[in-house]
């Protein structure tokens, strides 16, 4: 809605309440809440600049710690295969039927979850190219490596800290301050990638256009 359309609309309903108070000051009371209801509308919160980044590095480590817990889950079904049977009499005097019926489920599972995992591996790499083609669109170094080493390495803030201020003379001594240091340079490095993101999402292909019919 626009500045002069909200002004009309404001201008409106105060008339509407000022002529609802003349004859019935329950109907003012119910035309009151409703401009209140509309005015809680208009003023939902706006997309911040850096929200689209943050979801798309989000989405990236989501994506690593579905990996992680997927390679988790396969390495735990191998062990399992791999474990003594239990002595079973069924079936006798041949036996060992339900163990080898088992096995073969366990390895048609086995297949499901590594081509699973062949396909996030697939889309982690693709994730990984965007990251870092935005990425080295950066001009401040520390940003570059904060980012880096935050999203695509996985390494912690204090670690982060060290790598760029280990050297510092005073770092021991202020190793708080350079932590905060480094939080500051995420927040302006989410911004340079939000700005970049934007231009690249914004900018017009390089493909060019089919014509129909050809």
């Amino acid at each position: 809605m626009s500045q002069t359309e909200r002004q009309t609309e404001e201008r409106t309903v105060k008339a509407a309440i000022q002529m609802a108070a003349l004859f019935n000051p329950t109907l003012r009371k119910e035309i009151e809440e409703t401009a209140a209801k509309l005015g809680e509308l208009d003023e939902q919160p706006k997309e911040k600049e850096t929200d689209r980044i943050k979801k798309l590095l989000a989405a990236f480590t989501q994506l690593r710690k579905r990996i992680d817990n997927t390679e988790k889950r396969l390495e735990a079904l191998e062990l399992s295969v791999g474990a003594p049977a239990t002595p079973s009499y069924s079936g006798m005097p041949g036996g060992g039927g339900e163990r080898s019926s088992e096995q073969e489920r366990y390895a048609i599972k086995k297949e499901e979850i590594q081509e699973k995992l062949e396909n996030m591996y697939a889309e982690e790499n693709r994730r990984r190219e965007e990251i870092e083609g935005l990425i080295e669109l950066m001009e401040k170094p520390n940003e570059q490596t904060v980012i880096e080493m935050h999203y695509l390495d996985n390494i912690k803030w204090r670690v982060i800290s060290v790598a760029i201020w280990g050297e510092e003379p005073d770092y021991d001594e202020n190793e708080r301050r350079y932590l905060k240091r480094t939080f500051k340079i995420h927040g302006s490095a989410l911004q340079s990638l939000a700005k970049i993101y934007k231009q690249q999402s914004t900018e017009p292909s390089d493909e060019p256009a089919t014509v129909a019919g050809q």
